[in-house]
């Protein structure tokens, strides 16, 4: 493949910026996908939120691999707006960090 992927419209080497980009977009929906496996039934709001939010990445993920000329974005300013919403209240019901959290809660 000489190093190359495709994206919408063009052939770019693997090191593009877009390509870096849709791969960390999937690597965080993953890791809401394992998030998901473990938030309990009872939580239905947080579940909710993260559903929506998977799917909105991975329409983020569509639209950064799109390098043909349009106006069709996926993601719209709405969505911006709700994330940046649902950023401030669970940071609001978050208590207050005292020490840095390694990956794994410990």
């Amino acid at each position: 493949d000489q190093g190359k992927t495709h994206l919408v419209g063009k052939r770019v080497p693997k090191t593009n910026e877009r390509v870096e980009a849709y791969g960390t977009i999937d690597e965080l929906n993953s890791f809401i996908g394992v998030t998901l496996t473990k938030v309990l039934e009872k939580h239905k709001d947080i579940r909710s939120d993260l559903l929506k939010i998977q799917h909105e990445l991975f329409d983020l993920g569509g639209d950064l691999a799109n390098v043909t000329k349009t106006d069709n974005w996926a993601i719209k300013e709405e969505y911006v707006t709700y994330l940046e919403g649902k950023i401030d209240v669970y940071w609001n019901e978050a208590p207050q960090l005292k020490k840095f959290i390694l990956p794994g809660g410990v």
